[in-house]
């Protein structure tokens, strides 16, 4: 009787586990024609075609570390998620994507980079323009399963949050600053993103603040007068029209102790949920690092506010990048001496 019962258990371990790759390997398959689709409809140029080998990479990376010996995962890789035909044309075309994969780190997930083309492609038109392109690519990104039912994409590649950061103050108001939530599936996967971004991606003043806020540190001081509003993602409801639909959230706790004095546009108590992830998974980052970078003005300044910190960055990345290291080599993938990272 008990080896029966461990053998159902072993059963519906190893079906789970099966559903979880299928929906994985959709989310990868999809995400890649949609973002190919939209980019050459919109930036057919080498820049364009940068941005989508960034894309590629990022998903085949993903993937590779897909594996969990553990739980007997392994690596899902670019012919499972392309099919024969277009990943032989896909090769091809990008044949530095398919031999760095497994070598080579991205800096960034999928959907920052798609987010960085629609701001691009939108250049002078509105936040609201902005969410309603990312709900239509959303929308187009519905995975279904075997089942028959579908579910958002953001289970695996999508960001459940965007966000937006600007500065405002008597002589200046900057243009609008995106950023998303680490389109990432699985906590580890999450974790090796956002190493990667506090120490190659993001501006030095935000990898800072959230090196400082991991360690229960006091955090940086901007300048009074960023600001920053956020955007949850909604998924479609069931008998309803397949449609996702962004709608304002407030700052999470882990926001509120990274960027103290950044003023939100929403602070309702309600819409906090309980914080499980990791500091720095927050779109709010992503949006405050390229506010800094596009204005360095702006950065300069809260490189001066913060100069006499205790915890300097360098000694907080040494220790970011041994985290790193040690995320990778469970995966075996091995980065000795340094990090090296693709370039699209």
């Amino acid at each position: 009787m008990a080896a029966t019962h461990q053998a159902d258990k072993e059963k519906i371990k190893q079906e789970h586990e099966a559903t979880i790759r299928e929906t994985m390997v959709n989310s990868a398959k999809v995400f890649v024609t949609t973002s190919w689709d939209f980019i050459h409809s919109k930036m057919d140029t080498e820049r364009g075609r940068r941005f989508f080998k960034e894309i590629l990479h990022s998903i085949f990376f993903h993937c590779h570390i897909y594996r969990d010996t553990e739980l007997n995962r392994q690596s899902i890789n670019p012919e499972e998620i392309l099919g024969e035909t277009l990943q032989s044309e896909l090769a091809v075309m990008y044949p530095d994507v398919f031999e760095s994969y497994t070598s080579l780190l991205p800096r960034r997930s999928p959907f920052s980079i798609l987010l960085e083309v629609v701001v691009e492609t939108m250049a002078g038109r509105s936040e609201i323009d902005i969410r309603t392109e990312l709900e239509k690519l959303n929308n187009k990104m519905i995975v279904h399963k075997s089942g028959g039912s579908s579910c958002g994409n953001d289970f695996c590649f999508g960001a459940t949050v965007v966000s937006y950061s600007y500065f405002r103050s008597s002589s200046l108001e900057t243009q609008k600053y995106f950023g998303a939530s680490m389109s990432c599936s699985g906590r580890k996967a999450t974790r090796i993103f956002i190493s990667v971004a506090c120490i190659e991606t993001w501006n030095d003043n935000v990898a800072h603040a959230v090196c400082l806020a991991a360690k229960g540190h006091p955090s940086i001081t901007l300048p009074d007068t960023v600001y920053s509003t956020a955007y949850r993602l909604h998924p479609p409801k069931k008998g309803g029209n397949n449609s996702h639909e962004y709608k304002e959230l407030s700052p999470c706790e882990l926001c509120l102790k990274i960027f103290p004095n950044v003023t939100f546009s929403s602070l309702h108590k309600k819409d906090q949920d309980k914080q499980f992830w990791n500091y720095g998974n927050c779109a709010e980052c992503e949006a405050i690092s390229n506010l800094l970078n596009g204005q360095t003005s702006i950065s300069d300044e809260t490189q001066e506010l913060n100069a006499s910190l205790e915890h300097n960055l360098e000694d907080l990345r040494a220790k970011r990048k041994n985290i790193l290291r040690g995320h990778l080599n469970r995966f075996n993938f091995t980065v000795t001496p340094e990090a090296r990272f693709y370039n699209s």
